[in-house]
């Protein structure tokens, strides 16, 4: 999540697509694997069922969703509650294009960075 989106966060830069697309897919795969949201969203198919019905894949989409949202949120209150910081990072690599470790730890040294729960 970029500064992009925390100031235009009605749009996603291009360039995060692949990301989101990752993400989507990554929570996807965890939820149909643990059963994290319940065992009536665990993907039982096999080789002689192999076909999943269309309301499992219907309530895995909208838990998916409603996850990759949750994350989305949680991390736009992180960036916000850290915009210093990130402000600071993201002129640094605008201008020498590429940060160490201490140059990120200067940074860090001269701003309050807030934690906040995950």
């Amino acid at each position: 999540m970029s500064l992009c989106y925390l100031y235009y966060s009605e749009a996603v830069a291009s360039g995060c697509q692949s990301d989101i697309n990752r993400a989507f897919n990554e929570i996807r795969e965890a939820i149909s694997e643990s059963g994290t949201s319940g065992f009536g969203m665990i993907d039982v198919a096999t080789e002689r069922f192999s076909r999943t019905s269309e309301s499992l894949n219907s309530r895995n989409e909208a838990v998916t969703q409603a996850e990759l949202e949750r994350y989305m949120i949680k991390t736009k209150d992180i960036l916000l509650k850290n915009r210093d910081f990130l402000e600071k990072t993201a002129k640094a690599l605008a201008e020498k294009e590429t940060l160490l470790y201490s140059d990120i730890r200067n940074i860090r040294e001269s701003t309050t960075v807030t934690a906040v729960a995950v």
